[in-house]
């Protein structure tokens, strides 16, 4: 007995000098990635309605549009009109280039934008992208630990997750940084499949089968872990395409159900009689064909191909 006496403090002290030499391990949130581009362009990039404040206590609704669009042409009044009678503010985001730069780089204006919408109502908000914008917004979410914080819900519309045939074949003879990133077996593309889903974020993926430029279907748009539906497992046959999507009855039904209620879409909860309204396109702002076939020829510019795909920051390398 007075052996182990004699050793108990000798004991002690080592374990002490081992707490000191290898402390445990700190289980901190990963950093925060830098963002690159100057908040006084990020900026002017943002617009949100005067209900996205702290006095009204409305939820704000980021939009985001997608490929070669803005969020004027992509978001009709009426759109925007809906979800502010159920109840939501709204911010739209501008991406850079009518959104055919790195999208990498489009996806720091969602970050931006996303803190925008949260810091004026101190409430989660809500993500809805079309196109490429449904991909930025789960980017933004999956790699901004503070963005997927505040954040309840991302609604893609022909969201863009496996790849864009479309684009794979045009880049048979050379493309730009974005076009290589929306071919399918992009490292930008697996990485937004593989990272893991926010925890606390509800993921809705809503594609057509008739999609003309996500395809094949389903998918191209079916995002691993989010609730997919496609309008025609709820309305067989509807005639919706890549755009109409954006401002179809039922794609709207489905973007209301999740964000009305907790957690995803489902599909489920749609009713049918739905599918009796005509597919009819709401009056919405002209289209600026001179700035569209600017962007559009600047992207088909053999000028501006690069020989292969934009590497990853390196938050997303562990996943591409």
């Amino acid at each position: 007995m007075t052996a182990i006496r004699t050793l108990l403090p000798v004991a002690g002290a080592i374990l002490v000098a081992l707490t000191v030499a290898h402390p445990p391990r700190a289980t901190a949130e990963p950093a925060e990635p830098i963002l690159t581009t100057s908040e006084a362009i990020l900026a002017q990039a943002v617009t949100c309605d005067s209900a996205v404040s702290l006095t009204t206590g409305r939820q704000a609704v980021l939009l985001v549009h997608g490929t070669w669009s803005n969020s004027r042409e992509t978001w009709s009044s009426e759109y925007r009109h809906e979800l502010s009678a159920a109840g939501f503010g709204v911010c739209t985001v501008d991406l850079p280039q009518r959104a055919t730069v790195d999208e990498t780089r489009s996806a720091e204006y969602v970050v931006y934008a996303a803190r925008i919408a949260y810091e004026r109502t101190h409430r989660k908000i809500a993500i809805i992208g079309h196109s490429q914008g449904g991909t930025l917004a789960v980017w933004a979410t999956k790699f901004w630990p503070d963005v997927a914080r505040h954040t309840d819900d991302v609604i893609a519309l022909s969201g863009n997750f496996g790849g864009s045939a479309l684009a794979g074949s045009a880049c048979l003879l050379g493309c730009t940084p974005m076009s290589w990133q929306l071919r399918p077996g992009s490292h930008l593309l697996h990485a937004v499949r593989t990272a893991p889903l926010a925890e606390g974020v509800s993921y809705t993926s809503i594609a057509t089968q008739f999609d003309e430029v996500v395809f094949p279907q389903p998918v191209g748009g079916m995002l691993p872990g989010a609730a997919n539906i496609q309008i025609q497992d709820i309305c067989p046959g509807r005639p919706v395409d890549h755009l109409t999507i954006v401002n179809d009855a039922v794609g709207r039904a489905i973007t209301l159900d999740a964000l009305t209620h907790p957690g995803p879409a489902v599909e489920g909860d749609i009713d049918r009689n739905i599918c009796a309204q005509q597919l009819l396109l709401p009056s919405q702002d002209l289209l600026d064909t001179t700035a569209v076939a600017t962007v559009v020829t600047n992207t088909l510019n053999d000028g501006a191909f690069v020989a292969a795909e934009p590497a990853l920051p390196p938050y997303a390398l562990p996943f591409g």
